[in-house]
């Protein structure tokens, strides 16, 4: 099953842990559940902005439980997946100079747009369709597009992944349910 931990960030940036969930699979429907049932422990409340990898199943259920909320892109997770997808062209030290900064340092819209269209000079954008989607979903991702949404100046599912490597260390695939709730118990005790 996949833990699903819920993190936050208090007004000190200190990581706040919410809750976890365990899922069967990783389908829209589980992700549903999921976030209707956080939203039932959180007395309806949104939050402002939720982070993700590009788990499509996850965002369809962000659309429709978490309206409200500002869905971000893992930048982190972008980086390991251009990584699969554009290995030929990251070799390429213009190519690699253009992609980076394009994740990590347009200061506008304007800026990223500038950058990118020199980007996918260098590519053959035909056969690049993981680049193509990824413009598309440029303004999920791009700091320059966030501007105006709150994410106490998180750009990754860092904290998240490393709550999965408290849990990872404290715990075992044999071990019952009974047992990771204790355990998890402790964590947070600690925490």
């Amino acid at each position: 099953m996949a833990c699903a931990p819920f993190i936050g960030v208090n007004h000190h940036k200190q990581s706040v842990l919410f809750g976890c969930a365990f899922l069967l699979n990783e389908t829209t429907e589980s992700f549903v559940w999921l976030f209707e049932s956080f939203l039932e422990a959180m007395d309806g409340l949104q939050p402002k902005t939720i982070f993700t990898d590009q788990c499509q199943a996850m965002a369809n259920a962000i659309k429709r439980v978490l309206p409200k909320s500002q869905h971000r892109l893992c930048l982190w997770h972008i980086g390991q997946n251009a990584a699969k997808h554009l290995s030929y062209y990251l070799r390429k030290p213009d190519f690699k100079v253009l992609f980076n900064r394009c994740l990590y340092n347009c200061g506008s819209e304007q800026e990223f747009e500038e950058v990118w269209a020199r980007l996918v000079t260098k590519v053959d954008i035909s056969k690049c369709s993981w680049l193509k989607k990824n413009y598309e979903l440029r303004a999920n991702w791009c700091p320059a597009f966030s501007k105006n949404y709150f994410s106490a100046v998180i750009l990754s599912t860092q904290r998240s992944e490393s709550m999965n490597n408290v849990f990872r260390t404290v715990t075992c695939k044999t071990m019952s349910l009974t047992q990771f709730v204790l355990r998890y118990e402790k964590v947070l005790q600690r925490r």
